[in-house]
């Protein structure tokens, strides 16, 4: 069982790469029908919701995330990322934040990624104030924060308008690219994101 549990996320994740969502469901489905009396591991769910969380199948993404939890599964950071990103995605930000709160009431192990994508649908919203609080609840739990993060931030400052706050990021910008690289490469684009909310 553990062989064919493996084969069918190998198959789920090569119909994903291929963005065929809905062969990844139907084989996602077959294998939680009652004939083939295996479950589908986290990395099943994970790929089949990939497969769908952008387009109009976004909201599949969502349900699948559901589907994890009620067959006993616990999410990881790549399956949180993916919902959450789904939501981002549509724009769906009350959503996202929903979500994410969910996730941490859960005392769920999230990733930085994690973050920046909930920050990527409050940067489309122009929440920057809740973009601003986002890297100090990140660091209350002892997870790193990275430029890309920060870049974020400063895309919600770019859409409210808020070029003050968005410069204030500067200094954190640079510290997180210096520590976790040799060069700034990283921090650029956060750059340019400060830049923009200054034009």
């Amino acid at each position: 069982a553990a062989t064919l549990q493996s084969r069918v996320a190998q198959s789920c994740s090569a119909v994903t790469e291929g963005h065929q969502w809905s062969m990844a469901c139907a084989l996602l489905q077959f294998a939680l029908s009652h004939s083939l009396r295996i479950e589908p591991d986290v990395v099943s769910f994970s790929a089949t919701a990939a497969a769908c969380k952008r387009g109009p199948h976004w909201a599949m993404a969502l349900r699948l995330f559901a589907s994890s939890r009620q067959h006993g599964l616990r999410p990881n950071s790549v399956t949180a990322g993916t919902a959450i990103g789904a939501c981002s995605w549509a724009r769906q930000w009350a959503l996202a934040l929903a979500l994410l709160h969910s996730l941490r009431c859960s005392s769920q192990q999230l990733d930085v990624a994690t973050f920046t994508t909930a920050l990527s649908a409050m940067s489309s919203s122009s929440l920057w104030e809740r973009a601003l609080q986002l890297p100090c609840e990140i660091r209350s739990r002892s997870i790193e924060v990275d430029a890309p993060l920060w870049g974020g931030a400063a895309s919600a400052c770019e859409r409210g308008r808020r070029w003050e706050q968005a410069l204030m990021l500067l200094p954190e910008v640079f510290s997180s690219a210096t520590q976790g690289s040799p060069s700034l490469a990283s921090a650029l684009p956060a750059l340019n994101a400060v830049l923009s909310a200054c034009e």
